[in-house]
């Protein structure tokens, strides 16, 4: 079946729904290179009862990276596909969720920003969630860090402050 495929290909990216009927995916350019993602859409499919001869229903949200037009484009073009293959009564997971990395590949781009404190990539984003949630989980083993591990967050605050960057500023 279709979504035990799926599945079996994004374990770890998929979400399958509760009554079988469809799926929740996190849609990255480059699944297998973290770093190199800029943006990413969450894809909603539901089947219809009648599936594949009826279209999916498909929704893209919480994106991450990406402006309005283009939501609004790639939600177009996933909708004119699911249309296509239910002309034709063709499944169309697969071809909706690689149709949707192939435009977040034509659209990663770093956001452009005057903030400094933007983050590099989706990746980095990640990375700071989890020290941010193990430091919550267990504050003492970030008391007492080493210099290395504190500076940078030394260096934020500083920047946060207004200070000027010089070397003395920056424990």
């Amino acid at each position: 079946e279709e979504l035990v495929a799926l599945e079996a290909i994004y374990s770890e990216e998929i979400r399958l729904h509760e009554d079988g009927q469809g799926f929740t995916l996190l849609a990255v350019p480059h699944p297998n290179d973290l770093e190199a993602n800029h943006v990413s859409v969450e894809l909603q499919v539901r089947y219809p009862a009648r599936y594949p001869s009826h279209q999916a229903m498909l929704r893209v949200g919480n994106a991450v990276g990406l402006r309005p037009e283009s939501i609004k484009l790639l939600t177009h073009q996933l909708n004119d596909l699911a249309s296509q293959h239910a002309r034709n009564s063709e499944v169309c997971g697969f071809n909706l969720v690689g149709s949707a990395q192939e435009f977040l590949r034509s659209v990663n781009q770093p956001m452009k920003t005057n903030d400094t404190a933007q983050h590099e990539s989706l990746w980095h984003d990640w990375q700071q969630r989890v020290r941010s949630e193990d430091c919550k989980r267990n504050p003492a083993q970030f008391i007492g860090a080493d210099a290395s591990t504190s500076a940078p967050a030394s260096a934020s605050l500083h920047a946060a402050q207004g200070d000027t960057g010089r070397a003395s500023d920056v424990v």
